[in-house]
């Protein structure tokens, strides 16, 4: 099945994780091995993508509180490509994964797979 998005897709970006490295941002899924780099402008846009707001919603609020002007439907046709829309609308396309990959306890034998830093789920 093939999705397009529009300025009324309300799309969820919620799981991604989000590292500052420099002047600009690595972004990625932390269950698949696949991560981008992007600038300022493009996180402010991956932060309000909570799956309530249309991509307009998103371009409109950027541009008021931020005065950045970012082609949010280009971008997130990108991320969409690229496996890192997590649902558009009711459409959910990344499921979360069972609790038991996200971490395994250290006194079961197992080494921690993933960690919560500042609320992101990052591979250690």
């Amino acid at each position: 099945m093939e999705i397009s998005l529009s300025i009324c897709s309300k799309v969820c970006l919620s799981h991604l994780s989000i590292q500052k490295e420099g002047n600009e941002y690595t972004i990625g899924d932390p269950n698949i091995p696949r991560f981008i780099r992007v600038p300022e402008a493009a996180v402010l846009a991956v932060k309000n993508a909570d799956g309530l707001r249309s991509i307009e919603e998103i371009r409109t609020k950027l541009k008021r509180d931020n005065n950045v002007d970012v082609d949010v439907l280009d971008f997130f046709s990108k991320l969409l490509a690229i496996g890192f829309v997590k649902s558009v609308g009711d459409l959910v396309l990344v499921s979360d994964p069972p609790p038991l990959l996200i971490a395994r306890k250290e006194s079961q034998g197992f080494k921690t797979l993933f960690q919560s830093i500042n609320g992101k789920m990052v591979y250690v």
